[in-house]
């Protein structure tokens, strides 16, 4: 799974927690403009490396904590899962 990928989809889970709005595939997926699977694939990726719940579309409190900093402008790099 492409890291830009996983880091955009962290930032709109941080965005839509932020604006108080549930997090689900079909709404991750139109804001980026990517595919459901491929958003499942980037959740999956996340949750792997312990930054989202894939299943209930959350970040854990590790992926807001990067989730912030790359909304910020920050440039974040996401460890290889293990």
């Amino acid at each position: 799974m492409d890291k830009n990928t996983m880091v955009s989809v962290l930032v709109v889970l941080f965005e839509l927690a932020r604006a108080n709005r549930p997090a689900n595939v079909e709404r991750i997926a139109r804001r980026l403009d990517l595919g459901v699977e491929e958003t499942r694939a980037a959740l999956r990726g996340l949750e792997v490396r312990g930054l989202a719940d894939a299943v209930r579309c959350r970040l854990t409190l590790v992926g807001l904590a990067l989730a912030s900093s790359a909304a910020q402008g920050r440039e974040i790099h996401l460890a290889a899962a293990a």
